[in-house]
């Protein structure tokens, strides 16, 4: 699936940036640009990605004043992803954990999946998507009416946020050829 109006991304794994670019797909889905033989196309630049996408002629979000709300509000996806803070928290070396960067590193493995032609979701064993939305109204709290939300997290949840961002990092390998 290639994505027809987007940004470029950055994404940090294993202390390597990769820059891809990432928006909204010809199926209105959120994905990344992968290349003919199915793979994520990837730069060790921002600057790099986006002569890329200006070569292609891809419009960036910032192109178009009419974009709906849904992809308006993905402009303010994070430069630069950075899967390499959560590595204390996955190996249990601090119980500290960012609900924003682990909500945006769970989002952009769902789009890698998408994009990628795999079928995946982070919710896991965790079947009424509880852990999900802890993270969710952690990271936007007044999309459920509050000013700020902390969860507390039940020894279960943990396993299964650790599991699925676990899993969410090693989908992004595989997606940048890393794994």
């Amino acid at each position: 699936m290639s994505t027809r109006m987007g940004q470029v991304a950055g994404i940090r794994l294993d202390g390597v940036d990769h820059y891809v670019w990432w928006g909204a797909s010809e199926r209105s889905t959120d994905g990344v640009f992968v290349d003919e033989d199915a793979r994520v196309v990837s730069f060790p630049s921002a600057d790099a990605c986006a002569a890329w996408a200006d070569g292609l002629g891809l419009p960036t979000f910032s192109d178009d004043e009419s974009v709906d709300d849904r992809v308006d509000d993905t402009a303010d996806y994070p430069s630069l992803l950075d899967c390499d803070a959560l590595r204390p928290w996955l190996d249990r070396k601090t119980t500290a954990l960012d609900p924003t960067l682990a909500l945006d590193v769970l989002n952009m493995s769902i789009d890698f999946a998408e994009s990628l032609g795999r079928t995946w979701s982070p919710a896991g064993a965790d079947r009424d998507h509880s852990v999900y939305e802890k993270l969710f109204g952690a990271s936007v709290p007044w999309s459920f009416g509050l000013e700020s939300y902390v969860p507390t997290w039940s020894v279960h949840e943990l396993g299964v946020l650790r599991d699925a961002l676990t899993r969410a990092v090693g989908l992004l390998r595989l997606g940048l050829g890393t794994a």
